[in-house]
């Protein structure tokens, strides 16, 4: 039996997906501290201009502290970094195979 865990990221990339798809039981490590700088809450995208970060804002309630199951996703902006999210993954893969809008 293959067990794996991981700690949650936005967009994860293949290799996630594939250590995911090779475990017979996948556990996501949602109990550790958060930390800065992470793949938890953002990810880069390549575009004509190079790498560009997309983050989800965050709300820490315990400071540096706070676990990733405590964090909370700043709701005042959240339409503004969702659509913005979706506008630049549109804009930069749309022409590519495979996409669907």
């Amino acid at each position: 039996m293959i067990v794996s865990a991981h700690q949650p990221h936005y967009l994860p990339w293949i290799g996630y997906f594939n250590k995911i798809h090779l475990s017979d039981v996948f556990m996501l490590m949602d109990n550790m501290v958060y930390t800065n700088k992470g793949y938890i809450n953002r990810n880069r995208i390549l575009t004509k201009n190079g790498v560009q970060y997309l983050s989800v804002p965050l709300i820490k309630p315990n400071g540096l502290d706070t676990k990733i199951n405590e964090l909370i996703i700043e709701s005042d902006n959240r339409k503004i970094w969702n659509e913005k999210h979706l506008r630049a993954i549109r804009h930069n893969y749309s022409k590519g195979a495979g996409f669907k809008s």
